[in-house]
């Protein structure tokens, strides 16, 4: 096993492929409906063990407990889906929020566990702190399937949660596949530097389109509107997450152009960014 100590935010950790592994088992452990109260107990144990020692931003302060609160939430996700028939969609769009934000953290463990951090106000690599505007769309999501679910339950619409559901894999795994085949040069912040070990990648998803984990998160967020019949959240969420990235990727090509000069000039050139409209 190969151990890598870094330096992240001014705190001096060890990271290894331990803690991707520990994610997996942590968030694995409750997902079966008998183990959700066991998971609820470790991670009260382990968060307890973070307020008696707050300086050990380690492993054990903070990938078991979050890992297993996602569990947990995939649990009553899983519950909800199979149980119940009023709440299966509702089920099925917290089972790929876990799903979604737990191999968020795996892949970036296993290829950039520099990029760690387990500060309670920074827990970059789960992106659960992704931005205030993104937990206010989710909000919004959950508000609005509320509503419709108090006044208009009619309106969940079977097929919708189908094809969702199909869009919420095809775009996490797409992004994920981004993800892997991009390994240590994937990044969740633009880089403003080039990293002596940066280098393009052209090969595998990247043929299709320059930035597949852009379009894989595109298709996901969508997909979760769809899945639960979220009519104005999902036209909301396809025109932020185009403002967004349309943004983000002129930003992010003007340091690429700069690190790599002809050479993603040329790629560029005969390849689509992956968001529409954005060429």
């Amino acid at each position: 096993m190969v151990i890598k100590t870094v330096v992240a935010d001014g705190i001096t950790f060890t990271s290894s492929k331990k803690h991707s592994l520990s994610a997996l088992i942590f968030f694995g452990l409750p997902t079966c409906g008998a183990l959700a109260v066991p998971g609820a107990i470790i991670t009260a144990l382990a968060c307890g063990c973070t307020m008696v020692n707050p300086s050990r931003k380690n492993i054990c302060g903070m990938v078991i407990p979050v890992s297993t609160l996602l569990g947990c939430a995939f649990s009553v996700g899983h519950y909800m889906f199979l149980e119940t028939e009023r709440f299966y969609a509702a089920g099925g769009f917290i089972m790929s929020l876990a799903t979604f934000h737990c191999t968020e953290y795996i892949m970036t463990s296993l290829f950039n566990p520099e990029f760690l951090s387990f500060d309670f106000s920074k827990i970059i690599a789960f992106l659960l702190n992704h931005s205030p505007e993104y937990h206010a769309a989710m909000a919004a999501a959950v508000f609005e399937h509320a509503i419709h679910m108090y006044f208009f339950p009619s309106w969940q619409n079977p097929f919708c949660f189908k094809l969702g559901a199909v869009m919420c894999i095809l775009g996490d795994t797409l992004r994920k596949s981004a993800m892997i085949t991009a390994a240590s040069n994937f990044k969740h912040i633009v880089a403003t530097e080039r990293n002596p070990s940066h280098q393009l990648v052209t090969h595998g998803v990247y043929r299709i389109c320059r930035h597949p984990s852009y379009t894989g998160w595109l298709i996901w967020s969508i997909g979760t509107q769809i899945l639960l019949s979220n009519t104005v959240c999902a036209v909301g969420f396809m025109f932020a997450s185009y403002s967004f990235f349309k943004d983000r990727i002129v930003y992010e090509e003007a340091y690429l152009y700069r690190f790599f000069g002809k050479e993603y000039s040329s790629y560029r050139s005969q390849t689509w960014s992956g968001i529409p409209f954005v060429p």
